[in-house]
């Protein structure tokens, strides 16, 4: 009818009043591919989640990217802009230099995504900022603190000592 046609249509994942409990979802391979044109190839995502109509609870999720692991737990909400709101913690090896770990907190959607991050290695820090335009040309800004860094990680000795400051980023 024209009735149902002219209503405002509200952003949704599922029907009302569906509930789909995915206990163990795994796959293999999987490639991220963003509006602007770039891509991750990931491996080895995995997640435990439940889908309601307009909220998707990951209670435990995470995924590889090269040399970083990244695992995750927080909500996806339906909205124009998906809004993302939970907690990530990423561990890097890189080939050569020290391990990688960091820990954030994102609350936001894809125009203004707040970010709150810790560095504890190889060096400890944190950042507190947002990403804009997360969907077209991302852009992040914000401001570091950095307590604790240490060139001697990456084997290049002590004669700096421990440097600490504040950072203006962008």
């Amino acid at each position: 009818t024209t009735l149902f046609r002219s209503r405002y249509w509200e952003p949704h994942f599922l029907p009302p009043f569906t509930r789909i409990d995915a206990l163990q979802v795994a796959v293999d391979r999987w490639r991220m591919q963003f509006p602007g044109g770039s891509s991750y190839d990931t491996a080895h995502a995995y997640a435990a989640a439940t889908l309601f109509p307009k909220l998707i609870r990951i209670h435990a999720g995470g995924f590889d990217v090269g040399p970083t692991h990244v695992s995750a737990n927080g909500d996806v909400l339906a909205a124009k802009s998906t809004a993302l709101n939970g907690v990530l913690h990423f561990d890097a090896q890189l080939s050569h230099g020290p391990a990688w770990t960091a820990y954030a907190q994102i609350n936001g959607d894809m125009n203004r995504l707040g970010l709150d991050a810790n560095f504890t290695e190889p060096f400890g820090a944190t950042f507190h900022g947002e990403i804009r335009d997360l969907t077209t040309r991302w852009q992040w800004r914000g401001h570091g603190h950095v307590g604790r860094f240490d060139l001697a990680a990456w084997n290049a000795g002590h004669a700096l000592g421990i440097l600490t400051g504040d950072l203006a980023l962008e």
